[in-house]
């Protein structure tokens, strides 16, 4: 304090006579301040004017992008800039037009531009857009697909199209007329070739697919003529083809139902939805070019001009302003000479205590203004400029840490996103290989020579791709959980060795086919139960099992448990042991990260989405425990779970030293699997309220093969008026089945209204979402339980089995 306290009375008792000087020079100054002021702010009103200018032009490129926008995509949303722009225009106008209201010359200027934006707008704007507004209106008014609908309505026809050219063909070849039956073959392929011609241009609007329909119906219809010629020419020497005949002309009446009825309506909405979509192209090309795109030339330039115009009489004024303040340098000179030898005097005085620290402190800016953040005042002076110095190295520290932080943190945001894209490469692998595969086989079942043998093939093949898109799906449900958390974990009493056997029988399989050994080895006393969830530590288990097996080329894979005990608590400890590529320490250090694996070139070889290891990760640290791995790169890997088993003295234990099973599957034929009840619901009436055709079908087919009879609604509004009716019927159904999302009224309404009806017997909820707190919706709307799409039907059956049983015996 007292060290400050000099510092300010030295500077104020040696500044008496430089202030004397200054108030003289002040004097003189005053002057010519007020004309330098005044040119100040001819300056400042000549840049308000330019802002102003800029602002317009802003609000008429808003006009612009918004109307192309809109054009380009039909998106309304992308209106707003030119609505948004349209309502600023007047005001942006009126802004400038006041800044220059004493300036006729620039005022005529501006005028000539809000003339052209105001023609553009109500001549070019307005109507391209009113008119691509119609385009795309009439795009989403076709009706093409509703069309498309009458081949489902027609379906029937078809099918007896088919059996009849089949029917012929079969009865004239056994009847020996050859020639005859090769005609009959013949309409068969053409009227084939007609179906795929058309559908064909259905799907891709290839006018050479309808050139080769036009050919096709041309060929079946000669065909039929051949045929029904050559039946009346010869029915006289073999009555039988009398019939056949009858049945010629019943097909000319099919082919006449079936291309007018179906095929020709399609092809019109297909060739008119061509015609629309060429529309909305031309439109596009004409609203894009031609005398709007001049139009907004001649506004963009006109507007140049005038801001350049601007520009030019801001930089004269800067010129006089610069003048001015020559002057007024001038007039100061002779007072500043004067005033700079009293004030070298003076700071030669007060150097000794100021001068040193603050060339330290400056010489520490220029470092840290170079970049060198370690820079230090190194003041230990005391006063202000010692406070100064002091706050400047904690600011400049600050600055370091905190530009250290930042830089980890980019450097850890690129990492991320560079493994988020690769994850969604190999998402996207992964969900296109096994679609490839149904949709191939799905094909594949459609062809009409296809045996037995080759048609359970590739149903077995659909089904096992099918499951495996289903496990990707629910491992990036489990992700999202795991982000938002929302996952919860049971408690339960189980027996940990049993999981470990059941996951590893479940991929018994897949070590056979790859020729591994698969074993489960216990080795020394283990707890016989703990308390954890079974359903994540068997999810655990079968993610790391899996993973060592799909790394693995030879020898094989065991999983050892054993038992840690560390004081008065223990742990259960799982080593997934494999003799698979192995990882270098760098691959380790990003495995357990989400959406990444070991390295790019594992991905491309074998596959997977990277969550595995997250997740697992995630449910160890849920279930209190810790995921670990030890590897070596082209030995080997040891993964090792750690769970938590609670007080060692609480444990009840058994003797697993030689204990050592091999899955079944992996050593021998696996056992047939046990069948169930042929018919479980036998005598159950059963309402489905599904508003899907393919649902309805294969769960009505689920049910029925199970022996219950079924009755289908649309929608919940006729589910409850089939409740209803089947209670004043009273032939009450057993089980409602119901979509929780369907047209008209949805699954959650129907059930609330059926409970407040007093509907007491049991609601099945059947949905697609299967995110965390569905089933407590479900619930609280009223079901009685929870099914999830893609329906099992094992598993519904056996629900619905033990609810009907469950609804007999309650009181």
């Amino acid at each position: 304090m007292p060290r400050r306290e000099s510092l300010r009375a030295r500077i104020l008792l040696t500044s008496g006579i430089p202030l004397a000087a200054t108030a003289v020079l002040a004097i003189g100054a005053s002057m010519s301040s007020k004309e330098l002021s005044e040119s100040n702010a001819r300056v400042e009103h000549r840049h308000d004017v330019i802002v102003s200018a800029l602002q317009l032009q802003q609000v008429i490129a808003d006009l612009e992008r918004g109307r192309n926008g809109f054009i380009a995509t039909g998106n309304e949303e992308l209106l707003n800039p030119f609505v948004s722009g349209k309502a600023g225009l007047i005001l942006a106008f009126d802004a400038t037009y006041e800044l220059i209201q004493d300036e006729p010359d620039q005022v005529a200027q501006l005028r000539d531009v809000r003339a052209v934006v105001r023609y553009w707008l109500e001549r070019i704007a307005e109507p391209s857009i009113a008119l691509a507004s119609k385009l795309f209106n009439e795009v989403k008014d076709q009706s093409f697909l509703r069309n498309l609908v009458a081949r489902g309505a027609v379906r029937e026809l078809c099918d007896r199209m088919d059996s009849e050219l089949d029917s012929m063909a079969k009865r004239l070849r056994d009847a020996g007329h050859s020639e005859l039956g090769v005609l009959a073959l013949r309409a068969a392929r053409d009227y084939a070739t007609v179906g795929t011609t058309q559908r064909g241009f259905l799907l891709t609007g290839d006018a050479d697919f309808l050139v080769a329909y036009r050919g096709a119906l041309e060929r079946f219809d000669a065909t039929l003529s051949d045929l029904a010629e050559s039946l009346r020419s010869e029915q006289s020497t073999a009555p039988e083809l009398a019939r056949l005949s009858d049945r010629v002309t019943r097909l000319q009446k099919l082919r006449d139902e079936w291309v007018n009825g179906a095929l020709e309506p399609e092809i019109n909405a297909r060739s008119e939805q061509e015609r629309i979509h060429r529309a909305i192209e031309a439109a596009r090309v004409r609203l894009y070019s031609g005398e709007g795109s001049d139009t907004m030339a001649r506004v963009r330039r006109e507007l140049g001009e005038f801001i350049a115009a601007q520009e030019s009489r801001m930089h004269a004024l800067r010129q006089e302003a610069n003048e001015v303040a020559s002057r007024t340098r001038q007039s100061t000179v002779l007072g500043s000479v004067i005033t700079l030898l009293l004030s070298v005097i003076i700071a030669f005085f007060v150097a000794s205590g100021i001068t040193a620290p603050v060339a330290a402190l400056v010489r520490a800016t220029r470092r840290v203004a170079r970049g060198d953040l370690s820079a230090r005042a190194g003041v230990a002076a005391s006063g202000e400029i010692g406070e100064l110095a002091h706050s400047f190295d904690r600011m400049v520290r600050d600055v370091q840490e905190l530009t250290e932080s930042l830089e980890h943190s980019r450097a850890e945001a690129v990492e991320a996103n560079v493994a988020k894209s690769n994850f969604l490469a190999n998402m996207s692998h992964e969900i296109r290989t096994p679609m490839t595969a149904i949709l191939g086989y799905s094909d594949l079942l459609l062809e009409p020579d296809i045996d037995d043998e080759q048609r359970i093939d590739c149903v077995q093949t659909v089904r096992r791709n099918g499951e495996q898109l289903l496990r990707i799906i629910n491992d990036i449900l489990d992700l999202s959980k795991l982000e938002a958390g929302k996952f919860e974990i049971e408690s339960l009493r189980v027996d940990p060795r049993s999981i470990a056997r059941d996951a590893l029988d479940l991929l018994a399989v897949r070590a056979s086919s790859k020729g591994l050994a698969l074993e489960c080895t216990v080795r020394g006393r283990v707890p016989r139960t703990i308390q954890t969830d079974p359903t994540r530590l068997s999810q655990i288990l079968i993610n790391l099992t899996g993973n060592a097996l799909k790394f693995t080329e030879k020898g094989g894979v065991e999983v050892v448990i054993s038992f840690v005990e560390d004081g008065e608590v223990g742990h259960y400890v799982f080593e997934v042991i494999d003799t698979g590529v192995g990882m270098s320490p760098e691959m380790v250090a990003r495995i357990f990260e989400p959406f990444t694996q070991a390295d790019e070139t594992v991905t491309r070889k074998f596959g997977g989405t990277g969550l595995g290891l997250a997740i697992s990760t995630r449910f160890s640290e849920l279930l209190g425990g810790e995921l670990q791995v030890e590897s070596e790169l082209g030995v080997g890997s040891t993964f090792r779970l750690r769970l938590p088993t609670g007080p060692v003295a609480e444990l009840e234990w058994v003797d697993g030293a030689s204990e050592t099973a091999r899955p079944a599957a992996a050593n021998e034929p696996a056992a047939e699997v046990r069948k169930p009840a042929a018919r479980p619901l036998d005598g159950r009436r059963i309402l489905l309220a599904e508003d899907g055709r393919d649902n309805q079908r294969l769960i009505s087919l689920f049910l029925k093969k199970a022996g219950a009879e079924v009755a289908i609604a649309e929608n919940g509004r006729e589910a409850i008026d089939a409740v209803v009716a089947a209670s004043e019927a009273e032939s009450q159904f057993d089980v409602v089945l119901m979509d929780m999302q369907m047209p008209v009224l949805d699954g959650y309404a129907a059930t609330g209204a059926l409970r407040e009806q007093g509907f007491e017997l049991p609601i099945v909820a059947i949905t697609a979402h299967a995110m965390s707190g569905d089933r407590e919706k479900c619930i609280d709307a009223g079901c009685s339980a929870y099914e999830t799409k893609p329906i099992k039907a094992r598993r519904l059956i056996e629900t619905v089995r033990e609810l009907c049983e469950l609804s007999t015996s309650a009181p």
